[in-house]
């Protein structure tokens, strides 16, 4: 089954001119990867359309365009097309990506519209780092890129900013401006047909979750305490005031799969890092959140919506 995609990314809403332009151009093609990833197909190639600032430095978008090419060549996805425009404002990006599933599974795929009642929910890793990176760049931290390798090595601190270890800091960021998508991941939930639907975590788990049950027609139950909170978001979460549990419940951009497991496959998951978060239950049971004390409350999808 050939699978398509398209994601936009527009400058000062997803993206700042301050942030390395060569993390940009990697995470540019790594979201629209982590659709296929999330029907559990394999990435082919992908189309770029560009809207260009008059102002936008030359070396700014070599720098892009470098960052966009090294994920392409890990990925193995091929660029085919596109086109480019001048912009009387932001920088602008638009990527069409293109798929298939494996061979023999022509006619499946991994959609929202699978889960039953009874299913288990996952989530592949830790959640809230994403969001902890944007957090810290918003207080005025600013990466700081080995300039031979191109890879995170530090941030520089603001004036009067809380002290965090340095780590955290780097894998904060790291999540933010270079996200890995799931691709093997979700290959092997579809091939040997362990997941019954499955979502990537763009806008955030309450909200993607929302998403995925209003598609297959069910209720869903998360354990608060089960669901997985990146170290640096629990760091940063304490050095800026924050909630820990809400960046992962709806910090977004965490491009983590979620996704159902029906009764008796669990066992196929024996060796894969992933997280048992929750239940599928009825329609009519709506969305909940459960915490340690088995306190039960109804789960608002607090994701980012562009249009709320």
């Amino acid at each position: 089954m050939q699978l398509i995609s398209t994601d936009c990314l527009l400058e000062t809403r997803h993206f700042s001119r301050s942030e390395p332009p060569y993390l940009l151009g990697r995470k540019s093609l790594a979201v629209n990867l982590s659709d296929i990833a999330a029907m559990g197909g394999v990435p082919t190639a992908f189309l770029l359309t560009l809207g260009i600032p008059t102002d936008l430095p030359t070396r700014y978008l070599d720098d892009y365009l470098a960052g966009l090419v090294s994920s392409a060549r890990e990925h193995g996805v091929a660029l085919i097309g596109g086109d480019t425009s001048s912009s009387p404002g932001p920088f602008i990006i638009s990527i069409t990506i293109l798929g298939r599933t494996p061979k023999g599974r022509a006619a499946r795929v991994l959609a929202r519209s699978g889960a039953r009642a009874e299913d288990r929910i996952y989530v592949s890793g830790p959640l809230g780092g994403s969001a902890a990176g944007r957090a810290l760049l918003s207080a005025g931290f600013r990466p700081k890129l080995d300039p031979a390798r191109r890879t995170l090595v530090g941030s520089v601190r603001p004036a009067g900013a809380p002290r965090l270890e340095r780590v955290r800091v780097l894998e904060a960021m790291r999540l933010h401006l270079d996200p890995s998508p799931r691709i093997a991941l979700g290959r092997r939930l579809l091939e040997k047909r362990i997941a019954s639907s499955a979502i990537d975590l763009s806008d955030g788990l309450s909200l993607d979750l929302a998403r995925l049950a209003e598609a297959s027609g069910v209720g869903a139950r998360l354990l608060s305490p089960a669901i997985p909170i990146a170290d640096c978001a629990r760091a940063v979460s304490s050095a800026l005031g924050l909630d820990p549990l809400r960046l992962a419940l709806d910090g977004g951009e965490d491009y983590e799969l979620l996704f159902t497991v029906p009764p008796g496959k669990e066992p196929l998951l024996a060796n894969e890092p992933v997280f048992f978060i929750g239940h599928v239950v009825s329609r009519r049971a709506g969305l909940a959140l459960v915490d340690g004390a088995g306190r039960r409350t109804k789960l608002r999808p607090g994701g980012f919506d562009h249009f709320r």
